[in-house]
Formats: structure tokens, C-alpha cells, sequence
């Protein structure tokens, strides 16, 4: 795992792009990155077949704060745009604190793939849930979680931004069916 020392190194190589970039939010071994301003409501209710659908109509933007009410789940983004090099990997975090009051800021896509940005820094997507019982207020530019960056043992032969089907997306995004190939 990077050390705050290997964060700037990386990022004066340009193997690691994050705007805005503030020294400040270093820490020993990651850097803290915060909440932007744009959410995405779901609207419940409907079947949904992960394989060939996109309800991106089930999706309402909001933009501000926002209180997250219990049991709540809201896909956000953050305040920074990040590129990734094809020499490092990354994993996002959330920040204790929000831990301890029940939210979560991701439902399985924890890792940011190696060429995430690759085309131009880009926002990351948060899943956001609140599993406890008191409504929590999200103010944009509040931190909000942690990314823990790596070296990989060899650089990967090709970026996510080529191939990855959210690569058009900067800022938060909905869901894209898994895959429309898939043959039943």
C-alpha cells in the first residue's frame, strides 16, 4: 500500500491525477476525498433484471444537502476527479466516522479500477446506504471516505477507460445492465 510519501510521488510522475488535490487531506497512508454535490434517488417499485436492464428512469437528481433518512440508499459522488495509472490500483473507503453513525459509501464496488480517468479525471460513484435508525445530513464537500492506492507487480496492458462501460460517466451515475450478451 502507498504511504503519503508514495501518494505525492505518484502524483508528481502524473501515475496519479486527483483534483483538486490539497496536501492537507494526506493522510499516513491514503488521501481523504469528500463529498460533491450531486445525488441520484431511487424510486422503488419495479422488476429489475440486472443482465439486460438500465433503469436509469428510476433515478431523480437532486443537487445540495440532503438528509439520508433511515434504511435510505442514494448513489453520490465525490468532490474529486481522479485518474489512475496502469501502474497502480485503488480502493475506496469509508471514514469511520460516518461508519459509526451507520452509513455506508459502498455496496460492493469498493476497488477503482487501474485506467479509471484514464480519458479524463472523473468523478467516482458512491452507493450510499444508511443502516441506522437516525436520519444523517450529507453536506457536499463534507469528507466522506478514503482512497488507499497500491503498485501493481507489473503495469496492466490495457486502462478500464477503454473497455468499461461507465468510462462516458463523470460525476454520479446509474446503473448499466451487466451485459447485453449474455445468452439464458
Amino acid at each position: 500500500m502507498f504511504s503519503d510519501q508514495d501518494i505525492l510521488k505518484a502524483i508528481k510522475k502524473k501515475d496519479l491525477v486527483i483534483t483538486p488535490f490539497d496536501k492537507n487531506n494526506l493522510n499516513p497512508a491514503s488521501y481523504t476525498f469528500h463529498l460533491g454535490s450531486k445525488f441520484l434517488l431511487i424510486a422503488g417499485g419495479r422488476k429489475i433484471d440486472p443482465l439486460y436492464d438500465s433503469p436509469l428512469d428510476l433515478y431523480n437528481s437532486y443537487e445540495g444537502e440532503y438528509w439520508l433518512k433511515p434504511h435510505d440508499f442514494i448513489l453520490a459522488e465525490t468532490l474529486e476527479r481522479v485518474t489512475v495509472g496502469k501502474k497502480i490500483g485503488m480502493f475506496f473507503d469509508g471514514s469511520s466516522t460516518l461508519g459509526r453513525l451507520g452509513i455506508t459509501i459502498h455496496i460492493t464496488a469498493s476497488a477503482i479500477q487501474t485506467g479509471h480517468g484514464a480519458i479524463k479525471p472523473r468523478k467516482i460513484t458512491l452507493e450510499v446506504k444508511n443502516l441506522a435508525k437516525n436520519t444523517i445530513k450529507l453536506t457536499p464537500g463534507m469528507p466522506f471516505g478514503k482512497g488507499l492506492f497500491f503498485k501493481l507487480n507489473t503495469p496492466a496492458s490495457f486502462l478500464d477507460d477503454l473497455r468499461d462501460k461507465y468510462s462516458l460517466q463523470d460525476g454520479v451515475g446509474g446503473p448499466l445492465a451487466l451485459t447485453k450478451k449474455y445468452k439464458k
